[in-house]
């Protein structure tokens, strides 16, 4: 899932992996992608209850302590945060093959149409994986991703609260899909 932020760069990007018992980051130089550093912080929290890992303050400390020796004092890096607790939901969609202008439409009413989804409460995004053939027609087929609009937002509220702000957010696997990408070990127009 994708959520911009604009915000002036430092020229500095930085990866957060956020698990339950520990945050993995790593630093790249923005232009070049030269490899920076990399962390992993392991910690454990004393609240055992149910409060969402980002909204405890004993979390929010361990964050912001880790992020702020991390990065030194570079103060506006661009941060891209995988959250693996994020309830996302994916799901396959095919629309006619139409044109590129109304893509995006179409694919946002098949999913109404094929999925419940709030529009309101959550995060609509897609990407266009191939043509497919369906019923002797050409298709096109999405990769729909949905998340909930308060933990996304409750994400970026724990990163304001800290003093960071946030580039982008993400999920494991299209983080992981997204790397493997970058590094052209797959085309994106064979995906599945």
């Amino acid at each position: 899932i994708f959520t911009q932020i604009f915000t002036r760069s430092s020229g500095v990007k930085v990866g957060i992996d956020i698990q339950p018992n520990c945050i993995h980051l790593v630093k790249f130089q923005s232009k070049t992608q030269e490899f920076l550093d990399c962390h992993t912080e392991k910690f454990q929290l004393h609240d055992k209850d149910d409060t969402p890992l980002f909204q405890k303050n004993d979390f929010k400390a361990i964050l912001a302590q880790t992020l702020h020796n991390f990065c030194g004092n570079d103060r506006r890096p661009e941060i891209w945060c995988s959250f693996g607790a994020l309830k996302v939901t994916i799901h396959n969609i095919d629309i006619p093959k139409i044109k590129e202008s109304e893509i995006a439409n179409a694919v946002f009413w098949s999913t109404k149409k094929s999925v419940e989804f709030n529009p309101q409460k959550e995060i609509f995004d897609f990407s266009i994986l191939k043509e497919i053939v369906k019923h002797d027609q050409t298709r096109i087929l999405t990769l729909v991703t949905l998340v909930s609009q308060d933990e996304i937002s409750g994400l970026q509220k724990t990163f304001k609260d800290i003093g960071f702000k946030l580039t982008g957010i993400s999920y494991p696997p299209a983080a992981t899909h997204n790397l493997l990408r970058f590094y052209n070990v797959i085309n994106p127009k064979e995906v599945a």
